[in-house]
């Protein structure tokens, strides 16, 4: 053992404590990005809910759950273990009148009765939850009610944390985190309002969470007007696919922990799943290679520094085999407490910043979790990598220059004169395959598309002596630093390689990622489409308002800005629930050279016939007083006297050409003024047919209060009561009239109109102004990208700091000889901005390049009825922040660590 590892570690650490500093900034650059990269994983895992877990959320300890939809389909299955109608527009009940569900058997009015014909038709036991969307009386906001019977085990287990007391009835609630960050009382009193107007007045007894897959503010007992109802499943054999499409012409849609252990044959998983796996795959991987490439130049430090301690021991009859292990001692040791602690640390650190992160109760989350493969693949890379590095070190030792050692002028092996070839081979052979990877099936693209992104990072890497040589051979007439710290990276290829790779593999990464972030959200900028003229702002309300609370309103905002356009605005419902005996009534406009039935057919927003009313985009009626319509719209004198008239005012201009956003021509409704008037008929059994007296509008007047894209006429209130038009939501609308409504005056708003606001007329408090496309914030990723900044930063001074105590004993020699004391710090500052800079243009260049064909797959619109070409769109700022910022930050930090004054000495 005496000539085994014992000895080789006891060295290892009487190097660690001769070097403390060293040593210390040795185990620091494996320890940080370690810790940096575990806590980053925990995070993501933790965010990230998988099927299993959203299934837990939705089911509890149920098999599966039931909606009915009202209407019979045909199931298409949908991850996780849910079947999709495409006659039933959500859950809620909403779906398609023309494929009659075949009726369950003893299906009752009560809540109780269709539990029982679900349990019966089932033969399983079963559970009913009931969820009501209600608005809350003194803000406005939206409240969901879950209704659960208490005294059925199975359905108080949805309900947990509960304290206070069990709710008796429906008059008594139970308030969850969700609801007292939305600003429900903990106890007291809450009035509410149905969807059908009816008031609800509940008392707050306890508060307690909902096991469910979206937050609920308030929990109760079974409702007897519920808007929706869900039959849990317990007990039983499993119900699969065959079942489902069974239950599916009962009009039920199905969620199931079968289903989604079994899907039905044939299915595979759509791209979006695809892309969420590999994304994580993506991030998992640009962390260890990251880890890898920074842990490297941080051993090679003191590997460096042990030359001479090893010839030495060569001198004195040590044999290969122990210089070998004294050069992994100090790696074993310094690389395994560095990668264990920097593992425990990280998970640590994940695991304090995740409650926070994740403290919105309004938002569901995962719960916490250590993804152990991935912490794993750190904790072992991190090892493997400082012990691989030193026996990268060690293979020379048998062939160790003892005299070159000995004096510190040990210079490094020539390159492999192949090496370039080989690269470019790859990298071509890599930017190739990036490209045609996307035309492979979507389980498969994606790993080919890393195996090929790989190829070109390799490739790249072995490319980088060549340029770093052909660099030095150009900077002849730059200044002495500039020359001699390319020539002396070009002489330590091996350090500058590895460092160069570090900083290229993660801004290739980042470059990548960014890429196909930024492509998807101009896809979905391009897409988006206004609800309102930009810079004007909506304040919504119930159709209850009082015109009293209208000028009320109108008063408070002209109080903050008497130059503000104020109008009261209603939108028409062209289909409405018109019961037995109203006197209200829906319409459709028809167009020159359609008949009334080709109007009434079902044809969707493409039909030829599609006018107002009729489905299509810009088939919207608006109506208000005509004082607010003129204000709104600018009308001139005429078109006030029309209004005042009774006439309609429709656009007859040709549509707008907004292909680039996925609407073509044939999907707009147009609209035919025939003799001064437009006919309509009435969406009815016994359709009628009428006309009503119409004038051409402009489509840029109406687009002075009002989206071409989602209207294409105005009319005064009084016309439409006479019409029998009934409007389906109102609003207030404000225009500045000097531009765009400021973030300060929209606070000013706010703030005047609070206490109005709490008017029980108000449908929500707060105005909305209408700003444009806003990207959602990913703090995420933004996290990951701070992260990977860090670590190619710190790669990139390593290698500097690395190059420089290399270097002192010819700094020496050149101080000696008259060279400024400076030359050492403009030397390291150099190195650093090269490295950094030759490693962040190539990964900004090649991560933009790869990432293309994953933005071209994400972004092409093919399904609609106007597709849409890909987009790719570039990170511009974090591009110019990769090739600018971080090679000065590198320099910067270099020439810091770095004395002016070099220390002289003798040289032999």
């Amino acid at each position: 053992m005496s000539s085994g590892w014992r000895p080789a570690l006891r060295m290892a650490r009487r190097e660690i404590r001769r070097a403390p500093g060293r040593s210390l900034f040795t185990w620091l650059m494996i320890f940080v990005p370690v810790t940096a990269i575990c806590a980053i994983q925990v995070v993501i895992a933790s965010n990230s809910i998988s099927d299993t877990e959203w299934l837990d959320l939705k089911l509890g300890s149920a098999q599966a759950v039931l909606t009915q939809t009202g209407s019979a389909f045909e199931p298409s299955y949908s991850n996780p273990g849910q079947t999709l109608s495409d006659n039933a527009d959500s859950e809620d009940g909403s779906g398609n009148a023309a494929n009659t569900a075949k009726p369950v058997p003893g299906w009752g009015a009560s809540v109780e009765q269709q539990r029982d014909a679900t349990a019966a038709l089932l033969n399983r036991t079963v559970v009913a939850l009931t969820l009501s969307t209600l608005v809350r009386a003194d803000s406005g906001s939206s409240i969901d009610l879950l209704g659960v019977d208490f005294s059925d085990l199975r359905a108080a287990g949805f309900v947990h944390d509960l304290r206070g007391q069990v709710p008796r009835d429906a008059t008594q609630a139970l308030v969850s985190p969700a609801g007292l960050a939305a600003g429900l009382p903990s106890s007291g009193t809450v009035t509410l309002t149905r969807s059908d107007g009816s008031a609800a007045t509940v008392s707050i007894v306890g508060t307690a969470q909902a096991h469910f897959d979206g937050p609920v503010q308030l929990i109760t007992v079974g409702e007897a007007r519920p808007d929706r109802v869900l039959f849990y499943v317990f007990g039983g054999p499993p119900l699969g696919w065959d079942e489902a499409v069974r239950l599916a012409g009962y009009g039920f849609t199905v969620t199931s922990r079968e289903l989604n252990a079994h899907p039905p044959a044939g299915w595979s998983p759509g791209n979006s799943e695809q892309m969420q796996l590999f994304f994580g795959t993506l991030v998992t991987a640009a962390a260890l290679l990251e880890v890898a490439l920074v842990v490297g130049p941080a051993f090679a430090i003191g590997a460096a520094h042990q030359r001479r301690s090893l010839a030495l021991a060569a001198t004195n009859g040590a044999t290969t085999g122990h210089l070998r292990r004294a050069a992994v001692g100090q790696a074993i040791l310094l690389g395994i407490s560095a990668a264990i602690l920097g593992t425990a640390a990280g998970s640590g650190v994940g695991a304090l910043a995740y409650p926070m992160l994740s403290s919105d109760p309004s938002q569901i989350h995962g719960p916490l979790e250590f993804p152990l493969l991935q912490l794993g693949l750190v904790l072992g890379l991190g090892t493997l990598t400082a012990i691989a590095s030193a026996l990268v070190t060690s293979r020379g030792l048998g062939r160790l220059d003892l005299v070159s050692s000995l004096r510190g002028s040990v210079r490094p092996a020539p390159p492999r004169r192949g090496a370039p070839i080989v690269g470019g081979l790859m990298a071509g052979a890599g930017l190739a395959g990036v490209w045609l990877a996307i035309r492979l099936p979507d389980a498969v693209y994606p790993w080919v598309w890393i195996a090929s992104a790989l190829a070109v990072l390799v490739g790249s890497i072995l490319a980088v002596p060549w340029l770093l040589r052909l660099a030095s051979r150009f900077s002849g007439r730059s200044p002495i630093s500039v020359r001699m710290a390319l020539r002396d990276t070009a002489r330590q290829h091996g350090r500058a390689t590895s460092t160069v790779a570090a900083v290229l593999a993660g801004s290739l990464i980042l470059a990548a990622v960014w890429t196909i972030y930024t492509s998807g959200n101009a896809n979905s900028a391009r897409r988006y489409h206004p609800s309102l003229p930009p810079g004007q702002a909506i304040l919504q309300f119930s159709d209850q308002t009082t015109a009293a609370s209208w000028d009320a309103a109108r008063n408070a905002a002209l109080g903050v800005e008497p130059r503000l356009r104020v109008s009261v605005l209603s939108a028409l419902d062209s289909a409405p629930d018109v019961p037995d005996g109203s006197t209200t009534r829906g319409f459709t406009a028809v167009r020159a050279g359609c008949t009334v039935e080709q109007t009434a057919e079902p044809g969707g927003p493409v039909s030829d016939c599609t006018s107002l009313g009729g489905g299509g985009y810009g088939d919207g009626i608006l109506s208000g007083s005509v004082e607010d319509l003129v204000a709104a719209f600018g009308l001139d004198t005429g078109q006030r006297q029309a209004l005042a008239a009774g006439t309609l005012l429709a656009v007859t201009d040709p549509p707008p050409d907004i292909t680039a956003t996925g609407v073509s021509a044939d999907q707009w409704a147009r609209t035919d003024i025939v003799d001064g008037h437009v006919r309509f008929v009435t969406t009815a059994d016994q359709p009628e047919v009428y006309t009503v007296p119409a004038q051409a509008l402009p489509a840029s007047a109406l687009e002075r209060g009002a989206v071409r894209f989602r209207y294409g006429a105005i009319i005064s209130t009084d016309a439409a009561t006479k019409l029998s038009w009934r409007s389906y939501f109102s609003w207030l609308q404000l225009a500045d009239p000097a531009g765009p409504i400021s973030p300060e005056l929209e606070a000013q708003l706010n703030t005047a109109l609070a206490p109005w606001m709490e008017n029980p007329d108000a449908w929500w408090a707060g105005i909305e102004v209408e700003r444009g496309f806003e990207p959602t914030e990913q703090p995420v990723l933004i996290a990951v990208t701070a992260a990977l900044i860090l670590l190619l930063l710190v790669a990139a001074v390593t290698a500097t700091v690395l190059s420089t105590n290399e270097l002192r004993p010819y700094l020496a020699t050149f101080a000696a000889v008259g060279a400024s004391p400076g030359l050492s710090r403009r030397l390291s500052a150099v190195q650093g901005v090269l490295l950094a800079g030759i490693g962040c243009i190539l990964g900004v260049a090649i991560g933009s390049f790869v990432a293309g064909p994953l933005a071209a797959v994400s972004t092409a619109e093919t399904s609609s009825n106007s597709p849409l070409p890909p987009i790719i769109a570039f990170p511009w700022l974090l591009i110019a922040a990769l090739v600018v910022a971080t090679p000065a930050v590198a320099g910067l930090t270099a020439a810091l660590c770095t004395p002016s004054r070099t220390t002289l000495a003798k040289r032999s």
